[in-house]
C-alpha cells in the first residue's frame, strides 16, 4: 500500500506492554517513526488528539490517519511487508496465528499489567526512576513526576480496580496462560507456531514482559534487583517460569532485529 512518506508518530505510555507490542512491529519492519510518550492519565488527551479513543498505542500515519490498538498496528505494518516477513502468514497458518495471538492478548495482557501495578506502585523510588529515564516522555512531564506520582498511582488503581483480591485473581489467570505456553513449547520449538516469528510470539513476549522483565524491552524497565524485597520474593518464581524464559529468549533473538 502506498504511503505519503511522512514520518509516522506512535503515541504511547512508554512502559505499557501493549505499546511495546506495537513498537516491536514497527522496529522489526524498520519503519521510521517518532514515539510520543506520556505519563499515565495524561495519555488520554494525547490519544484523543491523535484520533484515538483515549487509549494507547495510537499510530498516526503519514497522511494523518489514526490506527488505534496494538493488534491493528501489527496488521497495518504487515500490509507493508512482503509475505515472507509478515507476522500474520497467509493461509491456514495465518488463521491459527491470529487465533492464538488473540488468546494471548486479552485478558492475559490486562492481567499481567494489573498484577505488576499492584506490586510495583507501592515503591515510588522504582516508579520515579523508570519514568525519569524514559526519554520519549517530554521533559516537562518528567519534571513533575515526583509531584504527580501519587495522583498517577490513584488513577491507575481506580482505572484498573487494583487491590489484593483482584491481583490474586489476575495471577491465577495469567499463570494458567503461562502453563499453556510452557506445554506448547515443551518440544523445544523456537516459536509458538511455524518456523519464524509471528504475531503470536510478539504478543506473548510483549504482554508477559511485566513478569519476564526482558532487558531488551523498548523502554526503561525494572530488573529483579530493582524490586523491593517483598515484591521480589513474589516475582522470582514467576520470573523463572519456563514460559517467561521462552519470552526472554524471543527478546534476545528477535527484539533487536531490524529487517
Amino acid at each position: 500500500m502506498k504511503d505519503s512518506g511522512k514520518r509516522l508518530r506512535l503515541v504511547t505510555i512508554p512502559i505499557s506492554h501493549f505499546c511495546e507490542k506495537a513498537r516491536w512491529a514497527l522496529d522489526r519492519a524498520s519503519l521510521d517513526y517518532a514515539e510520543e510518550g506520556h505519563l499515565q492519565a495524561l495519555h488520554r488527551r494525547a490519544s484523543l488528539a491523535a484520533g484515538g479513543t483515549g487509549q494507547v498505542p495510537v499510530l498516526v500515519t503519514g497522511d494523518g490517519h489514526a490506527v488505534p490498538d496494538s493488534t491493528a498496528i501489527l496488521r497495518w505494518v504487515d500490509e507493508r511487508l512482503p509475505e515472507s516477513r509478515r507476522l500474520y502468514p497467509d493461509g491456514a497458518l495465518g488463521v491459527e496465528v491470529a487465533e492464538l495471538a488473540a488468546h494471548l492478548d486479552e485478558p492475559f495482557g490486562s492481567d499481567t499489567r494489573l498484577w505488576a501495578y499492584h506490586w510495583f506502585l507501592p515503591d515510588p523510588r522504582l516508579a520515579v526512576g523508570n519514568l525519569m529515564r524514559t526519554r520519549t516522555i517530554p521533559l516537562a512531564q518528567r519534571a513533575i513526576v515526583p509531584l504527580v506520582l501519587p495522583l498517577i498511582s490513584l488513577f491507575v488503581r481506580r482505572r484498573y480496580s487494583i487491590d489484593s483480591q483482584s491481583a490474586r485473581a489476575a495471577e491465577q489467570r495469567f499463570v494458567a496462560v503461562l502453563d499453556e505456553v510452557a506445554e506448547r513449547i515443551s518440544d523445544g520449538r523456537p516459536f509458538l507456531l511455524g518456523d519464524r516469528l509471528s504475531a503470536a510470539d510478539v504478543t506473548f513476549a510483549a504482554l508477559s514482559s511485566p513478569i519476564s522483565l526482558p532487558p531488551e524491552y523498548g523502554s526503561p524497565i525494572a530488573t529483579l534487583d530493582d524490586l523491593p524485597p517483598r515484591a521480589r520474593r513474589r516475582m522470582e518464581p514467576l520470573h523463572g517460569h519456563p514460559a517467561c524464559e521462552f519470552a526472554r529468549g524471543l527478546y534476545r533473538r528477535e527484539r533487536g532485529v531490524r529487517r
